[in-house]
């Protein structure tokens, strides 16, 4: 039989095409398809139906009676793309130890096959849902609720797993300013509270009160990104959205408090075609963190405004989110094993006396609660905690089982190697408190040695570093070094060429040099980091400026041939409250540069410069928790000081140049320095001048 050349080309291409799939190749030249994602999402009801329940959230132990259905949920996701299978759940409670987060892991793997290393259990940190843990605070955990919860929570991921559906996904930050502040502030030097052991050791204390002048301000900065994962499908329905946001709590509507609030509404304004949602608000790094603003007077408390402004700023940001149909997703997970801080034998004995006075009952006081914390971990000296890290596509998620400081989700986001990170606090656990080293000097209901606030004073460098790790192996990038950003004035600075020029927005450890010449600060007492600098777009263009915080603390360097030096000071400290309100420079033995005090009479919030027996005082009387700008200089005769861009005083020079210098003293200024620089000529009165008029926003900058 004669074939034609068009039979011939037909079967050649049925061949071709039955070889493509047996070889599992496409049967032409284009690229091979991405796995598809996926994605599912369900809302389980884990409102216990006990009549009578243990709360946690406060100090000592209290109840409440039955709740009504659909009170407290677990939104619970479900990704998947090829043979990558991840499990979320948010569940509306205070905190879950590990131990039970891990019951319905296993639950959840033997129904789904999801691995249990890939799944990732996160509280909202309500404070008013039944407690599952032990020693939280004076608060035992419910036993009948401890037992109703693991099943529930594996049910709800269950369901979720069921609902996979083909799905793009998408992300997104944006600031939600005024939101949320520090509620953590340092005391005055001559107001330090007494901790619950009968120490004076508090220098840092949590809700001060409204403008309360015992304090000199926050003890940290803020983390105020509302970050956003919106996931729809194919055709555009939403399908979920998880929301994360750097506030400890808001309480006072329902037993879910603001995130139970913020989950539902933004749910009901999403609905489509009568399609709803899952929506979860889930906790950032908000240990410090409170929607208390105690830098003004109190206002109207409002949970619902509150609410209504975040759910606003996401729905503003959902608009123009893009989603992407197929991004890489994994998952990695690291066990750390970290030391408690232990009681030593004084403490433990004055426990032992407590707890036998109380003969068995639960704690009534604080000193009562820190009592069987103590004996706690006597008996518990370690303690193994999970850390994660999720990728998708070009964003990350940390999950720690901490409540952690903004100012460790801001270095986890700094140093991420990837474009957008998110950090879950209380995850997979519930390991207390890790304040960063420095904020443990400060003390404070934070630092005190319980359950919820017990890991070893490194605890936080190690988390931080084992999360950036896993961040790392995720990505195959390096961590990044956290970002300098020079507006005009560091420019101007650096057009100076400084010996030295620290511009103070550490994170932690020391003070980078930003000149060429590599001259760190060395610190030397109690700092904080991280605190509002002055603000202008002059000094990091259209990003925050940051400064550093003295509380108690110095930083010096040596710096030879310095013949000037600038820096911008801020002093929180009344003029009327000590004989000398605080230093602000010594050069060797031969300057001392203060700040006038009570001892000093009409001088008193003056600068006051000594040389030997020579004095001499300024005419500007500083204004208190504002900043100012300095400059010091010694030309061929004299050594001038320069305050805001103007001449404030002069000495002799001294006949021999410093060498080395500090900045603070034997008694500190309570306040904050930032932009320090120091240049091998000497700054004249335009200089001053100029730098001074260069850190002032112009109309044009306010309104960029």
């Amino acid at each position: 039989m004669k074939i034609s050349p068009s039979t011939t080309t037909l079967l050649a291409g049925t061949l071709c095409c039955l070889l493509a799939l047996w070889l599992r190749i496409p049967a032409d030249d284009s690229a091979p398809t991405e796995p598809a994602f996926e994605a599912g999402a369900h809302i389980q009801d884990v409102t216990p139906p006990f009549d009578s329940l243990l709360i946690n959230g406060g100090f000592t132990e209290r109840r409440r009676g039955k709740m009504n259905p659909g009170d407290l949920k677990a939104r619970c996701f479900v990704l998947r793309r090829d043979q990558t299978l991840i499990a979320i759940a948010v569940v509306d409670s205070c905190m879950i130890p590990r131990d039970v987060c891990d019951r319905a892991k296993q639950l959840t793997f033997k129904a789904t096959g999801i691995p249990t290393e890939n799944i990732l259990i996160t509280s909202t940190h309500t404070h008013t849902a039944p407690s599952t843990m032990d020693y939280c605070l004076g608060t035992m955990a419910d036993p009948a609720y401890t037992n109703f919860l693991p099943p529930k929570i594996s049910e709800g991921i269950t369901n979720a797993f069921k609902k996979i559906q083909p799905a793009r996904i998408g992300w997104f930050q944006i600031p939600a300013k005024g939101l949320t502040h520090n509620r953590r502030w340092i005391t005055r030097p001559d107001k330090i509270q007494t901790d619950p052991f009968g120490e004076t050791t508090v220098r840092a204390m949590m809700h001060p009160g409204y403008q309360n002048p015992n304090y000199i301000g926050p003890s940290g900065p803020i983390d105020d990104d509302l970050s956003l994962i919106s996931i729809e499908s194919l055709d555009g329905m939403p399908l979920a959205v998880l929301a994360n946001y750097s506030m400890h709590y808001y309480g006072g509507c329902g037993p879910a408090d603001y995130f139970g609030m913020y989950s539902d509404r933004l749910a009901e304004k999403l609905t489509r075609d009568g399609q709803t949602p899952v929506c979860a608000m889930t906790q950032g790094t908000s240990g410090d963190l409170h929607w208390m603003n105690y830098k003004i007077p109190r206002s109207i408390r409002d949970a619902s405004k509150y609410t209504n402004d975040l759910i606003a700023l996401t729905q503003t940001a959902l608009k123009d989110l893009p989603h992407h149909d197929s991004p890489p997703l994994a998952m990695d997970q690291k066990s750390l094993t970290l030391k408690r801080r232990l009681p030593n034998q004084k403490r433990l004995a004055w426990a032992d006396q407590l707890l036998t006075e109380m003969k068995g009952r639960r704690p009534k006081t604080r000193p009562e609660v820190y009592a069987e914390q103590a004996r706690y971990l006597h008996e518990n000296p370690s303690e193994e905690i999970l850390l994660q890290t999720l990728r998708i596509g070009d964003l990350a998620l940390t999950a720690l089982p901490n409540e952690v400081y903004a100012i460790t989700g801001l270095k986890l986001k700094a140093r991420s190697p990837f474009e957008t990170t998110i950090n879950l606090e209380l995850s997979n656990g519930a390991s207390g408190y890790i304040p960063p080293p420095e904020q443990h000097a400060l003390g404070g209901y934070t630092t005190w040695p319980a359950r919820t606030a017990g890991l070893e004073v490194q605890a936080e460098p190690k988390i931080v570093e084992a999360l950036l790790s896993s961040l790392e192996s995720l990505s195959e990038k390096p961590r990044r070094q956290a970002a300098l950003h020079h507006g005009d004035y560091p420019k101007a600075i650096l057009a100076k060429k400084p010996l030295a020029y620290w511009r103070c927005d550490d994170l932690d450890g020391s003070l980078r040099d930003s000149s060429p010449h590599n001259l760190p600060g060395k610190i030397t007492g109690t700092v904080a980091y991280y605190l509002d600098g002055p603000d202008s777009p002059a000094f990091s263009g259209g990003h925050s400026n940051h400064a550093l915080q003295l509380a108690g603390g110095n930083v010096s360097a040596t710096v030879p041939n310095a013949r000037s030096l600038s820096f911008f000071f801020w002093n929180g400290m009344e003029q009327s409250l000590r004989d000398n309100t605080g230093d602000l420079v010594l050069l060797d033995d031969t300057f001392h540069l203060r700040i006038g005090g009570k001892a000093d009479g009409k001088h008193a919030g003056h600068l006051i410069l000594k040389s030997g027996e020579n004095i001499t005082h300024g005419g500007t009387n500083l204004t208190l928790r504002h900043w100012h700008h300095l400059s010091l200089s010694i030309d061929k005769s004299h050594l001038h000081l320069f305050l805001d861009g103007q001449p404030e005083l002069k000495l002799p020079r001294p006949k021999i140049l410093p060498t080395n210098w500090t900045l603070g003293g034997p008694l500190p200024i309570e306040g904050r320095l930032d932009e320090v620089a120091w240049f091998p000529t000497p700054l004249t009165a335009n200089d001053a001048k100029q730098l001074y008029t260069f850190s002032k926003p112009t109309h044009e900058q306010l309104h960029r």
